[in-house]
């Protein structure tokens, strides 16, 4: 209760989400190791429920994943897949045309939902939410003959010519563990159509468009891994897309970026982000709503040189920035950045407890020519965000009129994580001494 009401006093409840649902539930126990001999595709095809496929060290080609098993590698650097590794069946059904659609109503935070026909609805579908832009991924509890459960509650109302959407058949708690991903062409890892599944200490490196692609998907989480080394000009190192309630924690990115389409209620935590050049600019490190709306995502803990918001589709709402280092600089070049950017159509974002910019570097703060701690694509964006409690290496202080009362230390856990180690936690924030804080990724 103490820690609710510390953040309402900086971020109004209509802002946020339950993002301590975040991630991959619990999982069903493991215990059968197979250690993988001849063709993996057939041990894998092979394979009984709640196995765990252990894949020697050695040079495969791609594979796809079925549900319920896990695969993992003797080490990232050992056991390396050359191809594009496969969970999911390559989308949802929502996707389609002539599938299923429901008209539904429904008011935030409240699981019951009506229906105009619930008769083809069954408990346990994965659906999707749509009011016009945003989206939202759940699940379906129960149902009656007008109303459907689904769990987690709207993360907005959903007004008459809202839509509910199945998904159809998604992989289930797919685990992919201590291997790497080289060279594989335009995606690393592919998983489309997903629920509870995860990919863990795994490096993905040298692919020409998206290192880690995650869309339409539910409770999934990626952690521990370090993507990096793009081939192409553009693409992402971490694309989430039409996803809700997954989890992007203690990761390393370097040399390309995050990218958030179309998804809400994600947690986005404790990575370090490395710059990369993207046009002839410091890519965003950190981009979100890039695609229609996303919203009600948390970014806390993050290392990275600035985020972004774009607005090129409609804009996303309600995201909250939570207690990051945004520094600002560049390992390959003496130039300074915007730390946050939120351009045209942003609206409801939350910029709170952060630590922005760093010392020592000419900083430019005429508006006229770019104001690198923050920077508004129109007027609404700056009129609706939440500034409140940044610390920034301009003014070496909070700006007085940024003043706020004190700050949980986090906004998803209850208290430090056990993988957290000895480091001071939480490590940023104007309420501690972040100067030579570390996250864990910074360290490895």
């Amino acid at each position: 209760m103490l820690t609710l009401c510390l953040l309402l006093q900086a971020i109004p409840a209509d802002r946020t989400a339950d993002w301590s649902r975040a991630g991959v539930p619990e999982v069903p126990v493991r215990s059968r190791v197979v250690e993988v001999r001849g063709d993996p595709q057939e041990a894998i095809d092979a394979a009984q429920p709640d196995d765990i496929l252990l894949l020697p060290a050695g040079m495969y080609d791609g594979l796809r994943l079925k549900s319920r098993i896990t695969l993992r590698g003797e080490g990232p650097s050992k056991t390396i897949i050359k191809g594009t590794l496969t969970i999911g069946l390559g989308g949802a059904d929502w996707w389609y045309p002539h599938r299923l659609r429901v008209d539904v109503q429904g008011k935030r935070g409240v699981e019951s939902l009506r229906v105009s026909d619930s008769s083809k609805l069954k408990p346990g579908m994965v659906v999707q939410l749509a009011r016009d832009l945003q989206r939202q991924v759940t699940q379906i509890v129960s149902t009656t003959e007008t109303h459907v459960t689904v769990s987690p509650a709207p993360l907005f109302d959903l007004p008459e010519g809202s839509a509910l959407r199945p998904g159809g058949r998604m992989a289930e708690y797919v685990g992919v563990e201590d291997l790497g991903i080289e060279g594989a062409g335009r995606i690393g890892i592919w998983m489309a159509g997903a629920y509870g599944c995860w990919v863990k200490n795994v490096h993905v490196r040298n692919i020409d468009y998206a290192h880690i692609q995650m869309s339409d998907a539910l409770f999934c989480e990626i952690r521990q891994c370090y993507v990096g080394s793009r081939t192409g000009d553009t693409g992402a190192g971490i694309q989430l897309a039409t996803s809700s309630f997954c989890r992007i924690e203690d990761n390393v990115i370097v040399d390309t970026q995050l990218e958030v389409h179309a998804s809400s209620g994600n947690v986005v935590a404790y990575n370090l982000f490395r710059d990369f050049e993207i046009y002839g600019v410091l890519g965003p490190a950190i981009s979100s709503n890039a695609r229609p709306q996303s919203g009600f995502n948390l970014y806390e803990g993050n290392v990275a040189p600035k985020f972004q918001a774009d607005g090129h589709y409609g804009g996303g709402a309600h995201d909250t920035v939570f207690r990051n280092r945004l520094h600002g600089t560049s390992l390959d070049t003496p130039k300074s950045w915007i730390c946050v950017n939120l351009s045209k159509s942003t609206r409801n974002a939350s910029i709170v407890g952060n630590v922005l910019g760093a010392p020592g570097h000419p900083w430019l703060y005429d508006e006229g020519k770019g104001n690198l701690i923050y920077s508004f694509g129109d007027p609404d964006a700056r009129a609706t965000a939440i500034v409140k409690g940044n610390f920034n290496w301009k003014d070496a202080k909070v700006p007085e009129a940024e003043a706020v009362d004190p700050l949980p230390p986090s906004l998803y856990l209850k208290s430090k994580p056990a993988w957290w180690g000895a480091a001071a936690w939480p490590p940023f924030g104007p309420d501690v001494a972040f100067e030579k804080n570390k996250i864990p990724a910074e360290t490895r």
